[in-house]
């Protein structure tokens, strides 16, 4: 509030008053006499209100501006600091994507490395040609073997699959061609093609008349049993080629449980060892 200077025409005390007041009408503090007031003149109302208004806070744009400005945070710094954070998070996502690339690169490697070391060799059996027969085997004989062979080896196996063997067995080894042609065909990932391929093996055995003939035989269905049976019937093939009916033969192959190195003649090889852990 804006004041002004007063004194007391009675007792001379000074004292200030409102600029507004009236004249007339301000009593005397000290002694409550009337205290003659004169009118404030233009410019001291001027001086007054100016003062007012520089005591008093402007509400206007400019302060809103100043205010904002004393609230606003300071950006620079907080770039700042922030900047750092920011590449660090960048740098530890590249690091985590690089890392994450380089195994699962040794993940999709290793295995495919492991399946190649351990994957079985399978064998074509189809692209061994079909054996012919014997010399002296007449068309009639050789079609009914076939026959009898076929009926053999057709699912299911069973009790009434033997006579069709028992048959085969009466001609001898002149039935070992019609046999070893059977043989090939099998599926051996069935349970069923492996049991007619351990019972055509029997059947080979007892044409050799009694030699002790053993390549082996895995009764499972497994890849790796696939394969080595596989090998099993492709030797077979290759015994026949180098002995045929010559029964010498057949007894070396027994003794060295395989044809030996000095009978292969020109037959391919047989593979692996097929001497290993058998079944039969």
């Amino acid at each position: 509030m804006a004041l002004r200077q007063a004194t007391c025409t009675s007792c001379q005390h000074s004292f200030r008053v409102s600029s507004s007041a009236a004249a007339g009408k301000v009593v005397c503090p000290k002694c409550g006499g009337d205290v003659a007031l004169a009118e404030a003149s233009p410019e001291r109302h001027a001086s007054a209100g100016r003062a007012g208004s520089a005591a008093r806070p402007s509400s206007g744009p400019a302060s809103v501006k100043r205010r904002a400005v004393r609230s606003a945070p300071p950006a620079q710094g907080v770039e700042k600091k922030g900047l750092p954070l920011v590449l660090g998070g960048v740098g530890a996502v590249v690091v985590l994507l690089a890392l994450g690339y380089f195994v699962m690169g040794d993940s999709e490697e290793a295995p495919s490395a492991a399946a190649a070391e351990v994957a079985p060799a399978y064998l074509d059996l189809s692209r061994i040609p079909d054996l012919k027969p014997l010399e002296g085997t007449s068309a009639e004989l050789w079609t009914s073997m076939n026959e009898l062979m076929a009926r053999y080896t057709t699912p299911p196996f069973g009790p009434t699959s033997v006579p069709f063997g028992d048959r085969l067995m009466i001609q001898g080894k002149r039935s070992f061609p019609a046999i070893l042609n059977g043989f090939k065909r099998l599926d051996l990932t069935t349970a069923h093609g492996v049991q007619v391929g351990w019972k055509i093996q029997t059947l080979l055995l007892q044409g050799l008349s009694g030699h002790d003939v053993n390549f082996s035989w895995h009764k499972e269905t497994r890849p790796e049993d696939v394969a080595f049976n596989q090998r099993v019937i492709e030797q077979w093939f290759q015994a026949w080629e180098v002995a045929g009916e010559d029964d010498e033969i057949w007894k070396e192959i027994a003794k060295h449980k395989g044809i030996p190195p000095g009978l292969a003649k020109s037959a391919p090889a047989a593979g692996a060892d097929t001497s290993e852990k058998s079944d039969m």
